[in-house]
């Protein structure tokens, strides 16, 4: 699931065969329920990880926001907040202009992976259902980045994607018995950047 948006002056990125562009935005934004462990994209890659092969509460039969008749409310996925478009600190490709050109282009084959952060035991499918997406774990595809950049700059390629924050709420016989906040990101193509070197 790819959405299109306008990327920077001077700077063109995206798929190298579709040819979809990419823009980024600030992953800087308030956690849910008020926590502050996670504010910023910077601090989910600081202690994130590839989602686990098990999907806890759908294989569990704990299905997100359902409740089924005679049953105790199950553990879920709440306080969701999603924020789309948004860049990842990795730099996966730079490139700077050489001489005699006026411009440089990062091209290069990767499979981006949806990661996780926090002390929580779900699965890929558990947040993408919670979030209602359609979206895939891991995309491999050929990207691509051209810019301009001049002096003591280069161009560089991030991924970007969705980054999700939410708390997972334990229960134990439809008891409440904790909330942790956690965070996700799930890849969508990638971000092109001018920066300073």
């Amino acid at each position: 699931m790819f959405k299109i948006k306008k990327a920077a002056t001077g700077i063109s990125c995206g798929i190298l065969v579709a040819g979809i562009l990419s823009g980024g935005m600030s992953g800087a934004y308030a956690a849910p329920g008020g926590s502050s462990e996670f504010k910023t994209i910077e601090n989910h890659f600081s202690n994130s990880r590839e989602f686990s092969s098990e999907n806890f509460l759908q294989d569990s039969g704990e299905q997100n926001n359902a409740t089924p008749a005679g049953l105790f409310a199950p553990s879920s996925i709440e306080n969701i907040n999603i924020q789309e478009g948004v860049a990842t600190p990795e730099v996966i490709g730079t490139c700077r202009v050489t001489t005699g050109s006026d411009s440089c282009t990062i091209s290069l084959q990767k499979t981006l992976t949806a990661t996780i952060s926090g002390e929580v035991s779900v699965g890929f499918n558990d947040v993408n259902a919670a979030i209602g997406g359609s979206y895939s774990e891991s995309i491999t595809q050929q990207w691509q980045c051209e810019g301009k950049p001049t002096g003591n700059t280069q161009l560089e390629m991030h991924p970007s994607g969705v980054f999700v924050q939410f708390e997972y709420v334990h229960r134990v016989m439809g008891v409440e018995t904790s909330r942790t906040p956690a965070s996700a990101f799930i890849p969508t193509g990638v971000d092109c950047q001018t920066v300073n070197v």
